[in-house]
């Protein structure tokens, strides 16, 4: 080893060694040479692959030349080179052949006689040719030195004669050692056959080859934890009795994804919804396995998962896409867009027509209902539960308005239904116009208990003179339940009105509502006599206390001809004509004692007089059925 360079302190930083082969061209004529080195030592040729070291190999002779510096000549010793090449390949030993002569690192030509010196030259840094120059003392150069000078007629160059070979090359594995990544290819691992691994020298298998473990066997999977591979190691050696070695670290992975047996993936589904969120949709989860069956427990998970709620939009939709993944024990993954993909539809579809609860809510209550005194009419609200999946549904009911506020599936509806019976039908269409099968059906009566409220047209009494003409009443008003747009029967009976005879009569009115509520009204109809009267006559205008007295009076007619009033009662009273006081109230009537109806259509009542003596009396005489009142002529003295 001799430093080639050194720092400012004098350590060597750069160093080189050399290793020197002499040959000697012992033939007769100037010949042509070629000279090859190969090693044999990876960490070295590792080392000169990196740029680590530089390498030589020079040819070059020592020659006694005349020095011609001083008076008397001498002889001296010089080195020249004869030949050069800087970084030669040293990875493989070129052999020539009788046709391929000039195959190597350097070629050059020797005079008979003359030996030449072959340098092969290590450059670096001072440890690292320290390192390299303990591992040439193994004998790990291989050389050839060739002679281009072969005999006539022979075809090859002799070895000892034209050829000096000293080959330590070992042999070439189809690997170098390190790490070597492998796809697994068998449940658990990878596989290697009996030449996975293989050596040879010179382009010829090595038969003293072995491997631990030996092939074929089959490398198991990384660890998952610390990820470490398994360690193959293999020699080979050459009949040179050089002996190489391979150390491999194999790290076998399963990258590859599973797949999906596209044969047990569901087809698109269609199917009902069964509500407006949607509907639980079942699917048999689709088979797969592994690329060469490494993992034999592939998991696969489909997304939306199988007995999970499927949305739905009326009317039908939304296409929900089932994406299904099958993974490995490695974490390998299917793509689901394939190919084949890996996926598949759920559709939801509404079929079915809505459905209405026939249970139906009322408010305030349920029908009948029985009206106040001032309804006319009964404003109700009800409602009821609507199914179907689709919520976008047109709900009626004829008669009915609906009501704002109530959510789905509820529906309010309300109506201000009249008196009797008024029949209600309700339908549900959805989005896709199907409508209920069966509407819903219901009646709500109302009942009108209240009888009408008659008002009369005109008086209440009405006064007739006899023989004044059949009698026509005036007629009245009804109000139903404080409605006047309902119609109301009126019946009016006067038959028993006579205007040809006097007395008073009633006319009967009945208001009859639709509803059968009747009330009655009565107007009272008086047919007075149709002239004049006579006072009441007394016989003598001054009598004794307690002695008779007669007391005449009679109706007249348009002659002043007292007419016939036996049929009509008489009633007669006494009063004091000063402060009022009645005395008789009132006498009798045709048939009692004391009156009587004469024959010349005058009545007659004898008074005794049995009042109070010193005061004047008036007498009067009532008609009753005519409320017609006859007055005093003369009032009477008592003495």
């Amino acid at each position: 080893i001799n430093d080639a360079w050194r720092d400012s302190d004098g350590n060597a930083i750069v160093s080189k060694v050399d290793v020197n082969f002499g040959i000697q061209n012992i033939g007769n004529t100037l010949t042509p040479y070629v000279v090859d080195l190969a090693l044999a030592d990876p960490q070295i040729l590792e080392w000169i692959a990196s740029g680590e070291i530089s390498t030589q190999i020079i040819a070059w002779q020592e020659k006694q030349i005349d020095d011609e510096q001083f008076c008397n000549p001498r002889l001296i010793s010089e080195n020249r080179v004869i030949a050069a090449v800087n970084n030669p390949d040293l990875t493989k030993l070129t052999i020539p052949d009788i046709l391929n002569n000039r195959v190597g690192a350097l070629t050059y030509f020797v005079a008979p006689g003359d030996i030449l010196q072959n340098t092969i030259r290590f450059i670096g840094p001072t440890d690292t040719i320290k390192q390299v120059e303990a591992k040439l003392r193994d004998d790990i150069i291989s050389y050839v030195f060739t002679s281009q000078a072969a005999n006539t007629g022979e075809d090859t160059l002799l070895d000892e004669r034209e050829q000096i070979i000293n080959d330590r090359t070992p042999a070439t594995f189809n690997f170098q050692s390190g790490v070597q990544t492998l796809e697994a290819n068998v449940p658990g691992g990878a596989f290697l056959p009996s030449d996975f691994i293989t050596a040879t020298k010179d382009d010829k298998p090595v038969d003293d080859f072995s491997c631990t473990p030996a092939l074929p066997t089959t490398i198991p999977l990384n660890d998952p934890i610390d990820d470490l591979g398994t360690a193959l190691s293999c020699t080979a050696t050459t009949d040179n009795g050089v002996t190489a070695s391979l150390a491999l670290t194999i790290d076998v992975y399963d990258t590859e994804a599973p797949i999906i047996d596209p044969g047990t993936l569901p087809t698109d589904i269609v199917t009902e919804a069964d509500s407006p969120a949607g509907s639980i949709v079942t699917y048999t989860t689709p088979e797969a396995g592994d690329v060469f069956g490494v993992d034999p427990d592939v998991t696969v998970a489909c997304s939306p998962a199988s007995g999970t709620l499927f949305p739905f939009q009326a009317p039908d939709g939304p296409e929900t896409t089932v994406i299904c993944t099958a993974i490995d024990a490695s974490g390998n993954e299917s793509d689901p867009l394939g190919p084949p993909p890996t996926t598949f539809t759920v559709t939801l579809e509404d079929t079915a027509a809505p459905v209405i609860d026939p249970d139906v809510s009322y408010d305030p209550l349920p029908p009948p209902i029985t009206l106040g005194a001032n309804q006319s009419s009964y404003i109700l609200n009800w409602d009821f539960a609507v199914t179907d999946a689709d919520t976008s549904l047109t709900v009626t009911c004829d008669p009915g308005d609906p009501v704002t506020g109530p959510m789905p599936p509820l529906y309010e509806f309300n109506h201000d239904f009249p008196v009797g019976v008024t029949q209600v039908t309700c339908t549900a269409t959805d989005s896709s116009g199907q409508t209920t099968p069966t509407p819903l059906s219901f009646s709500v009566e109302i009942i009108d208990t209240t009888p009408p409220e008659i008002t009369l047209s005109g008086e209440q009494t009405v006064t007739l003179e006899q023989g004044s003409g059949d009698y026509v009443d005036e007629g009245a008003t009804a109000i139903d339940n404080g409605d006047p747009d309902v119609f109301v029967t009126i019946d009016i009976d006067s038959s028993a009105v006579d205007t040809n005879t006097a007395g008073t009569y009633e006319v009967i009115i009945t208001a009859t509502d639709p509803s059968g509520n009747s009330s009655t009204k009565t107007r009272t109809v008086i047919v007075e006599l149709k002239y004049g009267m006579t006072g009441v006559i007394p016989r003598k205008t001054s009598v004794n206390m307690g002695s008779s007295n007669p007391l005449e009076w009679a109706w007249l007619d348009s002659n002043d001809n007292p007419v016939d009033t036996s049929g009509i009662p008489q009633q007669l009273r006494i009063e004091d004509c000063d402060d009022g006081t009645v005395i008789i109230n009132p006498v009798g009537d045709p048939g009692t004692s004391g009156f009587r109806f004469k024959a010349d259509n005058w009545w007659q009542f004898n008074w005794n007089s049995e009042v109070p003596s010193g005061r004047s009396y008036c007498a009067y005489v009532y008609i009753k059925p005519t409320n017609q009142e006859m007055g005093w002529t003369r009032q009477i003295r008592v003495r």
